[in-house]
Parts: structure tokens; sequence; C-alpha cells
């Protein structure tokens, strides 16, 4: 196994995160995973046939996209194509910032933090891609979050969330999905808005569900 994923860009990430708490932190979240994935997606599409590692991103994102479309046209996730003429994406948010940053080796949120928009066509089509996200990788979070050797009773004391969520970050990298160390950092911030959304929605809840296969895919 290689080592873990940059703990110092994980720690920035969260610290960040924690300084823009305002609204409702659910909705925060599912919004804030909605922005990131439509940065992200503009970053890969182009470049789908060299990126096999983005392959389970990308087929989640598109999921959601196929069932927003026929329903919001041009308003719909990930392309927002009115919201950009309105002039509703913020500035600093337009092209693929995030994911060149991340592409860098700077995996970083600042920028959406600080630009966050929380509106119902973020956090709707957010909480329906966190959905085809946990479903596309459940056998990786299961193995990260619920058949460690730390285990869900353990990681539930384990505060702040700077703790917890690096810990399923570097479990998904132990399970190999993703890769370890620098080049596992690309996929930092989405996977963190993942784990939060779990972590914060009850550890123990969620690994009694996907152990006995209760949980809806």
């Amino acid at each position: 196994m290689g080592s873990n994923v940059d703990k110092s860009a994980m720690e920035t990430l969260l610290e960040t995160y924690a300084k823009g708490k305002r609204e409702s932190e659910r909705e925060r979240d599912f919004a804030g995973l909605a922005l990131l994935a439509r940065d992200y997606y503009s970053y890969l599409k182009p470049k789908e046939k060299e990126r096999k590692d983005a392959k389970w991103f990308l087929e989640a994102v598109e999921a959601v996209k196929a069932e927003e479309l026929p329903i919001f046209g041009g308003f719909a996730f990930p392309d927002y194509n009115k919201q950009k003429e309105a002039g509703e994406i913020p500035q600093k948010l337009s092209g693929t910032p995030l994911a060149e940053s991340a592409a860098r080796g700077q995996p970083s949120i600042d920028l959406l933090i600080e630009n966050l928009v929380v509106k119902e066509w973020t956090k709707f089509p957010g909480e329906k891609l966190f959905g085809q996200i946990e479903s596309g990788i459940r056998p990786y979070l299961k193995q990260a979050i619920c058949k460690s050797d730390i285990g869900p009773d353990r990681l539930l004391d384990a505060t702040p969330l700077s703790a917890a969520v690096p810990f399923v970050v570097n479990g998904l990298a132990s399970a190999g999905m993703i890769a370890a160390g620098a080049a596992g950092g690309f996929w930092l911030p989405i996977l963190a808005y993942v784990s939060l959304v779990i972590l914060k929605s009850g550890v123990k809840e969620y690994c009694k569900d996907v152990t006995s296969g209760s949980r809806a895919s």
C-alpha cells in the first residue's frame, strides 16, 4: 500500500469547510457537492478516454443529468447553462478552477466555500448525486468504513471531522478505489464531501444498512 492521501491538504480543506458553515449543513453539503461536481465534470469529460480513474464519477454525474435534463432543460445539472447566462454561477467558480487546482496537486475548496450557492438547483441535484456516487462506490465505502480495523464504533468517536474524514478517504485508497498519495489527492474534495454526509448521517446506521443489504441502490 502506498502512502496516505496528503494530511495537510485534508486538514486545510476541512478547516475551510468549517469556517463556511451558515445554512443547514446538509443543504450546504449537497449544494457544495453539486457545484464541485459541475467543475470536475467539465474538466474530466473532454479527457474521458485517458482518465479511466474517472469512470465512476462521470457515470454518477451523467445519471443525474439524464434525470434532470428532460425536466429542467437549460437549467439542469451539471451544465447550468441558463444559470451561467443569468450570472447565477459566481464568476470565481466559472470554468474548472477546483479540478485544475487538484490536478496540480493542490486540492482545495476555498473558492467553493467562499462562493457557495445554496439553491434548489444545487442542493437537490447534489443530494441525487450523493446517492449515485454512494451506490457506485459502496463496496469500497463498506471496506473503508464498516470492515476496517477501526470499525464504525470507534469511528463515531473520531472527533473532530478532521480525524474521521481522512480515515475514510485513506480507507478508500487502501481498498484500491483511488491511488494512494498525491495521485489520489485529485479526488480529495469529492470524496471528502461524500464522507462528510455519511459521517454526519450516522456511521452505525449506514454500516448496518450496507452490511444487511437493506440500503437501496
